[in-house]
């Protein structure tokens, strides 16, 4: 039995945060424990905080449709209930807010693997996320075939 009881999952519903759920899921079932799937957008629109429903095109409604599919996929690979929240904040600043409140014992997210210039002009949720987080954080990262020597892709295709 792990020691991991809550785990929190952030998603961006990107492939790279798919792999973070799978092994999230993966986690719970074999040891236990609940799983919370956590997305956040960072809008203009005041979300959760709103004493009423956002409106009917905003994106708070495209990301709880998303958020309740990746939670029933999340329920099939766990094998047992799964909880999500929807959260509308700055990204790693909520994520780390999330895990403290709910008393969270492990992150488990996705890096996108950005380095140099575009992780400088894009920033890294991950690594805010790590550095602030009040418990552990396993960063996963999608496995991809590496690139030949030669430049070219895995399909021979140039790079």
């Amino acid at each position: 039995m792990s020691d991991f009881r809550r785990i929190c999952c952030p998603t961006d519903f990107s492939e790279w945060s798919r792999v973070a759920l799978e092994t999230a899921a993966r986690m719970v079932r074999k040891d236990g424990g609940a799983l919370t799937v956590l997305h956040v957008t960072e809008t203009t629109w005041p979300g959760a905080q709103a004493p009423f429903p956002p409106p009917p095109r905003s994106p708070e409604r495209g990301a709880a449709t998303k958020l309740a599919e990746w939670t029933a996929e999340a329920e099939r690979l766990a094998g047992s209930p799964v909880s999500s929240v929807l959260l509308s904040a700055p990204v790693a600043e909520a994520i780390v807010d999330f895990a403290r409140e709910e008393a969270s014992d492990l992150i488990v997210m996705s890096s996108h693997g950005r380095t140099g210039f575009r992780r400088l002009v894009l920033g890294s949720v991950a690594e805010a996320v790590v550095r602030t987080a009040p418990c552990p954080v396993l960063l996963v990262r999608r496995n991809e075939p590496a690139a030949p020597a030669d430049g070219s892709s895995a399909s021979g295709m140039p790079a």
